[in-house]
């Protein structure tokens, strides 16, 4: 058997190459995490839970997390310690969303439900959704009036929170579709999965804006820009492309290969966060087309990435059944973090 040891020893090494063979000018600078939550202290039984979903409250006081073992957790920023634990569904809990209120969460997933929790109250409310498929991805619009889901069919459907109303049913240009997101300005709504092509429509009336052949392979991550100008795609394939929201034209594309890209978003109009299957969150500065930090710690693939509202705290979740909080602010003013607390306790 190999010894924890050597098996960090190997993930490094494998790291460090990944970094000299991508071709970049220069290798970017290394942090670690501010913080490390061990969610597979928190396990009731059975095999530690993987991290496929994180989010953090917009009033910044909870980080939450969910995974395989069908639990979300919600823990206080302030010290890292389990603050609840929020049971209701039955399987693989695959996206969650956080209310501009910071009180009401959603959370979707393998069991086909797509539930509404209170947070102040640690309870669930009623249902959004029974559907009769897995749900892989549901996003908020900015101010939490409409609910987007998709999963393993053609369909993107739309919710009004305040009702459960469904307020529309889109047909995807594919049947399995990872990936959702709303423009911030409230005018756009995109999706797209395994076949590579994203689809647009307006919010307003569902009308179809447009259909881009982005990636040759799945689909992972959509984000918009806060100005709504630029649409983000992040796919198996290892590319990351941008896309004039207008448009639809190409404006960047950085390479992350040979790393299937998991999750991406934007934390500034020139800068995003990516990560994926090499364990790596890198974070990108869109004018270089180059990574300037490496967020080191990770020793599995990177599945969830969430930011504050000002880009300033990144929050990622990993099959490794960690989530791991890095504050980039300090870090791109050249403060790199030396020591790493976990739970709460400095090491």
């Amino acid at each position: 058997m190999v010894s924890p040891f050597w098996r960090r020893f190997a993930v490094v090494c494998m790291t460090v190459a990944s970094l000299r063979t991508t071709g970049w000018s220069e290798s970017p600078a290394q942090i670690a995490a501010s913080r490390v939550i061990r969610v597979a202290e928190h396990a009731i039984v059975g095999r530690p839970p993987v991290v496929t979903a994180v989010g953090l409250t917009p009033d910044g006081k909870l980080l939450v997390t969910a995974g395989d073992d069908h639990v979300v957790r919600l823990f206080s920023m302030s010290d890292g310690k389990l603050a609840a634990e929020l049971k209701g569904h039955s399987d693989w809990i695959r996206s969650l969303a956080i209310g501009p209120d910071s009180q009401s969460l959603y959370t979707a997933g393998d069991d086909r439900r797509i539930r509404r929790w209170n947070l102040a109250a640690g309870q669930p409310l009623a249902d959004v959704d029974q559907l009769n498929h897995a749900v892989f991805a549901i996003a908020l619009n900015r101010d939490g009036s409409l609910l987007a889901a998709v999963g393993f069919d053609q369909e993107l459907r739309v919710y009004e929170t305040a009702t459960g109303r469904l307020r529309q049913r889109l047909i995807c240009p594919a049947r399995d579709v990872r990936a959702v997101a709303f423009s911030p300005d409230g005018n756009q709504i995109a999706a797209g999965g395994r076949s590579g092509a994203i689809g647009v429509w307006q919010v307003a009336d569902g009308a179809p804006v447009r259909q881009i052949a982005a990636h040759r392979q799945r689909i992972r991550s959509l984000a918009y820009s806060p100005d709504a100008t630029q649409l983000l795609s992040a796919s198996e394939d290892g590319y990351v492309r941008c896309w004039d929201a207008q448009t639809g034209e190409q404006t960047s594309e950085l390479v992350c290969k040979p790393a299937k890209v998991m999750a991406a978003l934007f934390l500034s109009a020139d800068s995003i966060a990516t990560a994926g299957s090499d364990n790596r969150v890198l974070v990108w500065d869109l004018k270089t087309r180059e990574p300037i930090l490496f967020l080191a710690g990770h020793t599995g693939s990177v599945a969830a990435l969430a930011c504050d509202r000002n880009g300033q705290i990144l929050v990622s979740g990993s099959y490794d059944t960690t989530a791991q909080t890095f504050e980039l602010t300090k870090a791109i003013h050249g403060e790199a973090q030396t020591t790493q607390r976990e739970n709460g306790t400095r090491r």
